[in-house]
């Protein structure tokens, strides 16, 4: 016999002290006071009656007091949790590694997921946890979280089971058996039981320092291989030409070895702007482009629908987010000496804020562009290139472009319509009186035989753009080529590509700048939920756990800094729905418990304590 709970010497100081308090109770209670109550001689009989009747079946004072101590014996006894020396010659310590991971998302049968089932099984291995068998959960995803240390209170494991919640991030099996190698360190004999979906992929490395350790590994694998379509791939962004419109590109992947008919759902801001129906081969993998998207608005999403719902256990991965950049206000300085042409086609684009100003000295220095994106050249330029992209019409003799005649009347003979800012713009028929002769090395996009027409190149790492006639003296400006050109062009310089919002995904660290001044920042996860989260240098750092769309406001500055923040799956790692081998004994799982000696010493002071309290209250005893 070996006892689990208290030592002998703690068992002997509890019933010690538990008896003395019982004997001193008992007789504080044998000494009784002569107290005189008004009585009458009739009442004698009766009771003497009475006593006469229950004399020989009173019990004895002293067996009243054996059966206290004995009751505190037990008891006592039950605290030292005795155990028979051959089944206690071995404690064996487990670790139990429940899968949360993407995987267990998805659905075994009707609304069932795998999650479920695995914290059935979850619940049944924690139930054979014991003084024999000290049990430690861990929750694994793309890391492993504890629930707890290793315990011998099953009731108390299997209540931590049911607060388990799925993730959206990949199962990391190897790093949860590292986990596990560290928490059994020093622990003899030892095991660990993985609960989830898949096979348990071991490198030789692993298996070589599980087996090193003395860990045996077992698995109990929940779920079978099962069909799924999914989403891989989603970029969006503002068409560069039209900040009114979107390309979306699409990657989808048919994991089943059946053709699956699905529907696709593009959501513009909650709402539906595009539904197509198609067929996806088996193992399929396509990429479909969207590049002419009517959308202004910020949030897209993109739902996979089979319409067999067999084919797609896993909805998770059917859908994707994207944000779409703020469109921004472009600051455009136009020096003229006056050109209504020029300012009334510049006043079209809402998303222009246009200073004009006239040719002076102050703008040959590039301190006077600081404050502006890009700036038009109206037959007026600076020596030195300005700083920023820059628009040139007529550029004079003196400015640096190599001028060395005219020409008259000149056609446009030729242009490079891939040039993004010919984008719908027809040259082929204006008509020009006058045009400088200018010799580019290279950039020509626009113009005739005898000479360029239409120059793009680069300036000290600035774009820039030049026709080489006034548009003043030809019928350029009476067309609708002529703001489309202006609009192009200023867009291309805005060059919005730079400001797409970067895609994070979820698991890894997204880093998101903010004001400067900032103090503090809240981030909305797509629950709902709430999240305090730290500034640091300018930005915010936080590792989202869910796909969806989180919303950051940072406070402390100027005026309030929110963000829309979009979160995708990784594409990289696939949830694994396979099946894998079940190695574990499920059918000890079944086997009775044989009860433990300490619940049938409480047993039997509890028969003990009813039999006192009958004897009490049937006047068997004193």
């Amino acid at each position: 016999m070996e006892l689990f709970g208290l030592s002998l010497a703690q068992l002997a100081a509890v019933f010690g002290g538990a008896a003395t308090l019982a004997v001193l109770l008992h007789l504080l209670r044998a000494h009784r006071r002569r107290q005189q109550v008004p009585f009458l001689p009739l009442w004698e009989g009766v009771l003497a009656q009475r006593d006469a009747s229950q004399l020989l079946s009173r019990m004895p004072r002293w067996l009243a007091l054996l059966l206290t101590l004995a009751i505190l014996a037990l008891l006592a006894l039950a605290l030292g949790d005795p155990r028979l020396a051959e089944r206690s010659a071995v404690v064996t310590h487990r670790v139990v590694l429940i899968d949360a991971g993407l995987a267990s998302q998805a659905r075994l049968s009707g609304e069932q997921t795998r999650l479920d089932a695995v914290k059935r099984w979850a619940e049944r291995v924690a139930g054979q946890a014991g003084p024999l068998l000290p049990t430690m959960l861990v929750s694994v995803d793309a890391a492993p979280a504890p629930l707890g240390p290793f315990s011998s209170d099953a009731s108390a494991l299997a209540r931590l089971v049911t607060d388990i919640a799925a993730t959206d991030l990949a199962t990391d099996v190897e790093r949860a058996h590292r986990f596990a190698i560290d928490a059994l360190a020093g622990r003899k004999p030892a095991e660990v039981v993985f609960i989830g979906s898949g096979k348990t992929k071991l490198s030789s490395e692993l298996a070589a320092d599980l087996k090193r350790a003395g860990i045996a590994t077992k698995q109990i694998s929940v779920g079978s291989k099962a069909d799924n379509v999914a989403i891989t791939t989603f970029a969006a962004r503002r068409y560069p030409l039209d900040r009114n419109r979107s390309e979306l590109l699409l990657g989808l992947h048919n994991q089943g070895q059946r053709a699956a008919r699905v529907e696709l759902t593009l959501l513009g801001d909650g709402q539906p702007i595009d539904v197509r129906s198609f067929e996806l081969a088996p193992g399929a993998r396509e990429q479909r482009v969207y590049d002419d998207l009517a959308f202004a608005g910020a949030r897209l999403e993109a739902h996979l629908k089979a319409l067999d719902p067999d084919q797609d256990v896993l909805s998770t991965d059917s859908r994707a987010y994207a944000v779409l950049p703020p469109r921004k206000k472009l600051r455009v300085l136009c020096v003229t000496s006056g050109n209504r042409y020029l300012e009334a086609a510049l006043l079209l684009d809402e998303y222009f804020k246009v200073d004009v100003a006239k040719p002076s000295a102050r703008l040959l220095t590039q301190e006077a562009f600081a404050d502006y994106d890009a700036v038009v050249f109206d037959r007026f330029a600076p020596s030195a290139a300005p700083g920023i992209p820059a628009l040139y019409l007529a550029p004079p003799a003196s400015s640096s472009f190599e001028i060395d005649g005219e020409l008259a009347r000149p056609r446009f003979e030729h242009v490079q319509r891939e040039h993004p800012i010919l984008r719908h713009v027809a040259l082929a028929d204006v008509n020009i009186a006058i045009a400088q002769h200018v010799r580019p090395r290279r950039g020509v996009i626009g113009g005739s035989a005898d000479g360029p027409l239409l120059l793009s190149g680069e300036r000290e790492g600035q774009p820039f753009v030049a026709l080489t006639f006034d548009v003043a003296r030809s019928d350029l400006p009476l067309r609708i080529a002529w703001p489309l050109l202006l609009i192009n062009t200023l867009d291309w310089f805005a060059n919005e590509r730079k400001e797409l919002a970067p895609a994070h995904v979820v698991g890894e660290v997204a880093h998101v700048a903010v004001d400067a001044a900032a103090r503090t920042a809240t981030i909305e996860t797509p629950g709902g939920t709430k999240l305090a989260a730290p500034i640091v240098t300018g930005s915010v750092a936080f590792s989202p756990e869910r796909a969806g769309f989180f919303q950051l406001q940072a406070e402390g500055g100027a005026a309030a800094d929110r963000k829309l923040i979009a979160v995708g799956l990784d594409a990289a790692l696939p949830p694994e729905l396979r099946g894998g081998a079940t190695t574990f004994d499920v059918t000890s799982l079944d086997r009775p418990r044989v009860p433990d000696i300490w619940s049938m010493l409480l047993g039997v002071a509890a028969l003990l304590i009813a039999f006192e309290w009958l004897a009490f209250h049937r006047r068997w005893a004193p």
